[in-house]
């Protein structure tokens, strides 16, 4: 108990500051995340669910939520996107017509839908077919949402509203049937130009739009375009209402450019990056099963390879053949480590269980080298991530904080989530962050073509 003057006068002084706090952010201050040994993921699959599990170490996993057709019939990816006033999750819904959804969630991982009447019952729109990769974009592009549609071969740009994360309903129209649609602020449309059909001919008629990835400062827009063996780069830095296309990189003629990923990151849950100094990115080749190092022009957004594209096998390994699937070895989801030192890569086409492709990374100049694969736990492992823990850096007044950029910080990834399309499992496995090995620690079945595996920042 308070027995002196100065022991009142010190809890005066405390809900002082934390009534300081409250009127600084204009609400109620955000509440520190869960406990660090918790983790919410969410999948997705092509049979119109949303999983939301936990995920307590060392090997519990249990399914919390379903939510079915909340998101059109066929979501594909999902976009966290965490401030002080919200925390909202968009889904890309491969369908065609594309489309989008924008939700709320609880800390248990309830989706509650956010927009128009409209925008809640049809989506909007991503001015394209297949949509199968978002990204809320950060820095000047903060407000904007970019998606890639495969089918069509576009990406566009979507508008955010700060206030509560909904989806800009703005742009509204008709379309042939006499259907009001919201559509997307532009589009835009890619090619393979003059160069024909491309060396693989049923992946590369045209241009197939397979993941938009913003660089860690949010000035530039990547665009993998696997028909076209192309990187089509955006710029952003006048924000949503003035981006546009501002180069391209040029990869090797039937490689079938996929996914990107950058290091450094960016500062926690958006923002800039954490220090200054060169910026690499890493492509995942999928028709060629390469990985690919490049360094970034940070003034142009220009990508420069490093060395030469390297296969995500071991040595010596089939890429065709017996115990492996008609459309060969093919490389899928990339991710760098918080610390740099791996990069992780989802090798799949073998008929009994696929690989995690391990990389060593070169800190000093951010070349790669291929170290080991391990079994997956699964078939056809379409999407992983490595986990995220939100933790305070800093004091903070009776458990609240005003500030999430500057006093949260990100752990380092200590687990992988896995989602296997054909096996329809999602795996776990524990991360060595010395070494970069992985081990299976958890797995569920029963996810129906599980297309995305996301550890939630929430």
């Amino acid at each position: 108990m308070f027995e002196n003057k100065a022991s009142w006068s010190g809890l005066l002084a405390l809900v002082a500051i934390s009534l300081s706090v409250l009127a600084t952010t204009g609400a109620m201050a955000t509440v520190l995340p869960k406990k660090a040994s918790d983790h919410t993921i969410f999948t997705t699959g092509y049979d119109g669910a949303i999983n939301t599990w936990n995920f307590n170490p060392p090997s519990t996993l249990t399914k919390k939520h379903l939510s079915v057709n909340q998101t059109g019939t066929s979501p594909s990816w999902l976009e966290f996107s965490y401030s002080v006033k919200n925390k909202v999750i968009y889904s890309a819904d491969e369908s065609a017509p594309g489309r989008v959804f924008a939700f709320s969630t609880s800390s248990d991982g309830q989706l509650s839908p956010l927009g128009s009447s409209l925008q809640i019952q049809n989506g909007t729109s991503t001015g394209g077919d297949g949509p199968v990769a978002i990204v809320k974009g950060r820095g000047p592009s903060q407000n904007c949402i970019f998606v890639a549609n495969y089918n069509s071969g576009t990406a566009s740009v979507l508008k955010v509203s700060p206030k509560d994360g909904s989806l800009s309903a703005s742009n509204v129209t008709t379309d042939s049937e006499g259907n009001q649609v919201v559509q997307p602020l532009t589009t835009f449309q890619f090619t393979r130009g003059d160069r024909g059909v491309g060396p693989v001919a049923d992946r590369q008629d045209h241009s197939y739009a397979h993941q938009v990835v913003v660089s860690p400062d949010g000035k530039f827009v990547y665009v993998a375009d696997l028909g076209a063996d192309r990187i089509h780069i955006l710029s952003t830095k006048d924000g949503c209402d003035s981006v546009e296309v501002s180069g391209e990189v040029v990869v090797p003629d039937g490689s079938g450019p996929r996914h990107l990923a950058f290091w450094p990151p960016p500062t926690p849950l958006g923002g800039g990056l954490k220090k200054s100094g060169k910026v690499y990115a890493y492509l995942t080749s999928e028709l060629a099963n390469t990985l690919t190092a490049f360094e970034q022009n940070p003034k142009t957004g220009e990508l420069t390879v490093i060395g030469e594209p390297t296969l995500a096998t071991p040595a010596g390994e089939p890429q065709s053949g017996e115990g492996i699937l008609p459309t060969n070895r093919t490389t899928a989801e990339v991710a760098v480590s918080k610390d740099g030192r791996f990069v992780y890569v989802s090798e799949r086409g073998d008929m009994v269980e696929d690989h995690i492709s391990i990389f060593s990374r070169d800190v000093q100049d951010g070349s790669v080298q291929f170290q080991k694969w391990l079994p997956s736990g699964g078939r056809m492992p379409r999407h992983f991530s490595l986990s995220t823990t939100v933790r305070p850096s800093g004091p903070s007044v009776s458990g609240l904080v005003s500030d999430i950029g500057s006093q949260y910080k990100t752990e380092e990834e200590e687990y992988v989530a896995i989602a296997h399309q054909t096996e329809g499992n999602l795996v776990i496995m524990k991360r060595d962050v010395q070494t970069g090995d992985l081990e299976i620690v958890a797995k569920a079945d029963g996810v129906t073509s599980a297309n995305y595996a996301g550890f939630s920042p929430f």
